[in-house]
This record gives structure tokens, C-alpha cells and sequence, in this order.
């Protein structure tokens, strides 16, 4: 043990002193845009964020992939927590110190290899290369998102709505790249850009829209345009970066801030979402449900066959609803023709008796929310892993995923949405809210 924790020592020896001297290399060539620190304050402080990764023991237990991809995540992480508002952050270069510390843990563990050797070990080339790649991920995401909450804020002086909607915007941003790139049809690369930005302004400021009180008032035509204007060149107009993604940009270079394309789409998405609020929507009635004591057949309050004033349930949902013991509540609209969306569970006791078993009441027992992992509510998922997906239409064009649970939630703020059935046995028709039966 004493051995062990020796040989401990001497790698974090090894580790501190190449630290100071590479990252030392690599302050000079920003040390100019520090206006606080000294040099040497400067190399201390990162040296220690980069140190402090490396010095976890549980990296001496992983392979050193995983090893050289947690060490890269802890170090950049505490690094851009404290150092993202320095100028120099995102341009000193941390990718050979990065690749040093992770190369003394290989050689620590046995899994490096020098020279000619053979083995499964790795060289140092390969991996460099890894953490290199695992860096400029990390430092991309964090520039993103630095990126997003400085557009935010410029753009809403609110700090409740700055919240809001930089966490609308980081949801939905590499969502619409998905979609955007994986739609293969050829076009110009200004088009496949203005598919990507109609994409994330509407997925993005609907969240932010229905998440905010009095949204409509806040997330306005002017301040929408002024938000993506910002985003567009997040740091100044000198600085190169931008929050549309490289990828689509690498040869046609980013958009102006003042491009007409942003005042078209603000203005035509905010008004279609104005039109959206403003069709009228038949508000759902819950009407309580009894079987007929003698036939065993559930009645309502809605029109139909049987005494006036109820409703039967479709034939093939009769059986099943004299099954259930309990009270079950049918939501319908005030259309006399449209069905009800039944969601229950039969009790045991009832579900041995068969469709002849009585039933004095009727109860929607719902399972707690647990979310669904492909919902684009996120965390604000108020569906289950069952349910199936419906997908946004908007002008033609394929939008985000929403389980059924949070669809309808969105169809009571804004009844025009359209969407598609995305799986389930309805998969590819329109959605029919009043038609979908859940039994």
C-alpha cells in the first residue's frame, strides 16, 4: 500500500510539473487580454483546474479512453465555470496540456505504448487525438452556451424570462440541426440555413411562449427578431463566432445581423401564432359514466342510444368499462358525435367478473407522470414512457416530437397546431384528438 500510494505521488509529481510548464507556453500567447491577474496567477489557476481532474483515483481504474474523456469533462468543466467571462478564455489553447496529464495516466496504468512496441496499448498520437476531439466538444459547448445566455441577456432585461428563454433556446438548438440535416433533399446552403433558423425560432419560442405568463405580450415580433439578430453574432459583429452551427455556414460564412430573412420569419411565426390563440376551441366537458345495472352497459350524458341525455361508449369499449370497478370521467367535446378519451385500470376483483360484472362508478386513475425520453417537453414532460408521439406540422414542414400527454397540452393553449401520429396503430394519419380512444 505504502508502494502504491508512492508511485501515486510521483505521477501527480509528473503531472504538476509538465502542467506548469506547457500551460505556461500557452498563457504568453493570450496574456495580453488578462487585465487583473499576474502571469503567474494566471498559470496557477489553470494549472489547478487541469490538476485537480488528474488527480481523481478513479481514473487510474478506467481504460484510457474513458479515463482521457472524464479527466477532459472534470478539467473543462471547472475551467468554463470559472473563467468564461475572461476574454481569454476560449482562446488559450488547452488541448497538449490536457493530452499530457491524460498520457502520464496511461503510462501510470500500463496502457501506453512507445516506440515500435506491440500490444494493445496506445500511442500517444491516438491518443492526443482522442482528447483533442473530447476538448474542442466541450469547449463548443460551453462557447454555445455562453453564447445563448449573452443573447438572452442583451435582448430581455427580465431576469425570470432571461431563464427561460436561454433554457428554450438550449433545448431545441441541436434538435433542429438533427432535423435540418436529416433532411437530404438538395438545396442551396442559405436555404438548408433558413430551414435550421425557421426550425429553432419556432420550436424554441413556442417553449418559451407557453412557459411564460403573458408570453404573447413578451415574446413579441420585435423582440424575436431582436433575439435571433443577437444570436446571429453573439459577441459583436468583429467577433466571428455565431450561434448558427458551423456546419451549415463553413462556405457561405454567417448571415448579417440585419438579415431580411430574420424580419420575415419573426413577423410571419409570431403572427401565426397570435392566429393560433385566437381560433376558438370547444372546451372538453368531463361527464361521469354508469354502467346499466342490467345490461352492464356504461351511459353518459351526451346524446345517443338509451334514455335522454347519455351517451353510449363505442361498442368495443363496452365491454371493458362494465369490467372496471370505480368511476371512470369521459372527456368529449360539445360536439354530440365526437368520443371521449378513457384512461383506466381495471381492479382485479372487477376484471374476474367479466362484462356482465356491476359497476357503480367510474374513475380516470391516472399514473404518475414519469416522462417520455423522446418528448421534446424534456424535464417538463408531463406523459409517460408508454405513450405514443405525435409530431408537429408547421407549414408543411416536419417539427419536434411531443408524447400524447403533452400534445393535448399544447392543443388546449393553441388549437390550430397540426400534428401527425408518429408511431402507434394511427402512425402516419393526422391527429384527431375527439377520434383517439385509450383504453
Amino acid at each position: 500500500a505504502a508502494r502504491q500510494a508512492a508511485e501515486v505521488e510521483m505521477l501527480l509529481e509528473r503531472v504538476h510539473t509538465n502542467l506548469y510548464a506547457i500551460v505556461g507556453e500557452a498563457v504568453d500567447q493570450v496574456f495580453h487580454l488578462e487585465r487583473a491577474w499576474s502571469k503567474n496567477e494566471m498559470v496557477k489557476r489553470v494549472v489547478r483546474y487541469v490538476y485537480n481532474a488528474a488527480k481523481s483515483q478513479e481514473l487510474l481504474l478506467l481504460p484510457w479512453e474513458q479515463a482521457s474523456a472524464q479527466l477532459v469533462e472534470n478539467a473543462m468543466g471547472a475551467y468554463c465555470g470559472s473563467c468564461s467571462e475572461k476574454h481569454w478564455c476560449f482562446e488559450l489553447d488547452l488541448g497538449q496540456a490536457l493530452a499530457s496529464a491524460a498520457w502520464e495516466l496511461a503510462r501510470a496504468t500500463g496502457q501506453a505504448r512507445s516506440g515500435s512496441g506491440e500490444g494493445p496499448a496506445v500511442r500517444f498520437r491516438q491518443l492526443k487525438d482522442k482528447v483533442i476531439d473530447e476538448y474542442e466538444d466541450k469547449l463548443d459547448e460551453a462557447l454555445m452556451s455562453k453564447a445563448i445566455w449573452d443573447a438572452t441577456q442583451v435582448t430581455f432585461p427580465d431576469v425570470a424570462v432571461q431563464s427561460k428563454v436561454n433554457r428554450a433556446l438550449s433545448k431545441t438548438h441541436a434538435k433542429a440541426l438533427e432535423e435540418c440535416l436529416a433532411d437530404t433533399r438538395p438545396m442551396p446552403e442559405l436555404q438548408k440555413v433558413e430551414q435550421f433558423t425557421t426550425r429553432w425560432m419556432d420550436s424554441s419560442m413556442r417553449q418559451a411562449w407557453s412557459s411564460l405568463e403573458g408570453g404573447d405580450s413578451t415574446i413579441s415580433e420585435g423582440m424575436v427578431l431582436r433575439l435571433f439578430q443577437n444570436l446571429i453574432a453573439p459577441f459583436g459583429d468583429v467577433h466571428p463566432y455565431s450561434c448558427i452551427p458551423p456546419a451549415l455556414i463553413e462556405t457561405i460564412g454567417r448571415p448579417p445581423r440585419d438579415w431580411q430573412f430574420l424580419v420575415d420569419a419573426s413577423k410571419r411565426l409570431v403572427a401565426s401564432w397570435r392566429q393560433e390563440l385566437e381560433r376558438p376551441a370547444s372546451a372538453p366537458k368531463r361527464r361521469r359514466v354508469r354502467p346499466d345495472s342490467a345490461t352492464g352497459s356504461a351511459t353518459g350524458a351526451a346524446g345517443g342510444e338509451g334514455p335522454a341525455g347519455t351517451l353510449a361508449l363505442p361498442a368495443h369499449a363496452t365491454a371493458a368499462a362494465a369490467a372496471l370497478s370505480g368511476t371512470v370521467e369521459i372527456l368529449d367535446s360539445d360536439d354530440d358525435d365526437a368520443g371521449g378519451a378513457v384512461d383506466s385500470r381495471a381492479g382485479a376483483e372487477a376484471s374476474r367478473g367479466g362484462a356482465g360484472a356491476q359497476v357503480s362508478e367510474v374513475k380516470v386513475e391516472h399514473d404518475p407522470p414519469e416522462g417520455h425520453r423522446e418528448c421534446a417537453s424534456g424535464e417538463d414532460c408531463v406523459g409517460r414512457a408508454r405513450d405514443v408521439l405525435v409530431r408537429h406540422w408547421l407549414e408543411g414542414t416536419e417539427g419536434d416530437l411531443y408524447c400524447e400527454g403533452c400534445w393535448r397540452g399544447l392543443l388546449c393553449a393553441n388549437p390550430g397546431l397540426e400534428g401527425v401520429w408518429e408511431d402507434g396503430p394511427q402512425a402516419g394519419e393526422a391527429y384527431r384528438d375527439a377520434t383517439h380512444l385509450k383504453l
